[in-house]
């Protein structure tokens, strides 16, 4: 009977053994899950992150993006507008540039009329338009030219 018991007690110490082998080698996958889980919970959140940042990134390029739509548009609109002052402006001095035509000199005793330049022009002449001037049987002086040629 000591034989068996000495059977009985190895096979119970080897059950023991490997009872306490397997609780161990539970142990040790439980802890290797938990970790697993872990490292994929940090995976999530880096991903997650990453997400998060590409979606930044983006609204922060339409931004940029609307931004310099914006500038151009306005400095195309600062354009436009500096042209269209130009042209007026160019126009004004133009219709000027007209009327110091059209615009001549007579005196009250005079037959002729004169540009401002001239010397006939005194201080006492009368500015009206080429046209009146002609009306009142006025020539054109020949020393100044009032008419361009």
């Amino acid at each position: 009977m000591k034989k068996f018991n000495r059977f009985v007690v190895a096979a119970l110490f080897a059950a023991m053994i490997s009872a306490t082998a397997v609780t161990a080698y539970a142990a040790s996958l439980k802890e290797a899950v938990q970790e697993k889980v872990k490292d994929a919970a940090k995976e999530k959140v880096k991903e997650q992150a990453k997400e998060q940042v590409k979606e930044k990134v983006k609204e922060y390029a339409k931004e940029k993006a609307a931004e310099y739509v914006e500038n151009r548009n306005a400095k195309k609109e600062a354009a436009k507008q500096a042209a269209l002052e130009e042209q007026k402006r160019k126009e004004a001095e133009a219709k000027a540039a007209e009327e110091a035509k059209e615009t001549v000199y007579i005196s009250k005793a005079g037959k002729k009329y004169h540009t401002k330049d001239c010397r006939y022009t005194g201080k006492s002449s009368q500015k009206v338009t080429r046209a009146e001037a002609r009306e009142m049987g006025k020539t054109p002086c020949l020393t100044c030219h009032p008419d361009g040629k």
